[in-house]
């Protein structure tokens, strides 16, 4: 009988405590009060700020030499467009209301299509040889271009006012450091 009263006893207490491990922390009081982190105010972290080239033409002794001017892209703008649109505004060679409608990769080849106003430009050699070559530079910068098409209004165009043959990709120009 000794041993069943200690098997009972045993019983009991291995059932006290299975209760007191279920129960506890349940209701009884933290030791620590949670701490308090101070409330701070969001980080903004600005966003980063995309610079492109921007090459005016400039005649000098009779030679076209191009000044690179570094502009901010606004934010929401793609730098391809926003090269070429500011090559376009500053360099006043392009009929006024030309607008660079898209610019579209195909692989390596930066497709820039203009509205039909770029047709009706009156090009002499200077001038079209300087937009032509503002475009090779003004992509040129952009690891991901290795050349460009012109299109009008969504269509390749042969020439550039009958002077300049633009049916065929022309290579970028990068500038050399």
């Amino acid at each position: 009988m000794g041993i069943v009263v200690l098997l009972l006893i045993g019983l009991v207490g291995v059932g006290w405590l299975a209760l007191y491990v279920r129960s506890n922390g349940q209701h009884e009081k933290p030791l620590l009060p949670p701490r308090e982190r101070p409330s701070q105010p969001p980080v903004e972290i600005p966003p980063p700020t995309r610079e492109t080239h921007v090459y005016v033409p400039q005649v000098e002794d009779g030679d076209v030499r191009f000044q690179d001017v570094l502009r901010t892209v606004p934010e929401g703008e793609d730098p391809k467009i926003f090269a070429v649109t500011q090559f376009l505004d500053e360099s006043n060679l392009a009929p006024g209301g030309t607008k660079l409608l898209s610019v579209k990769m195909k692989g390596h080849t930066a497709e820039l299509n203009f509205n039909d106003t770029l047709r009706q430009g009156a090009w002499g050699s200077m001038a079209g040889s300087t937009l032509l070559k503002g475009f090779q530079m003004s992509l040129g910068q952009f690891d991901d271009v290795n050349e460009l098409q012109i299109l009008i209004e969504g269509q390749r165009v042969e020439t550039l006012d009958g002077h300049f043959e633009t049916y065929d990709p022309l290579p970028v120009i990068r500038k050399t450091p």
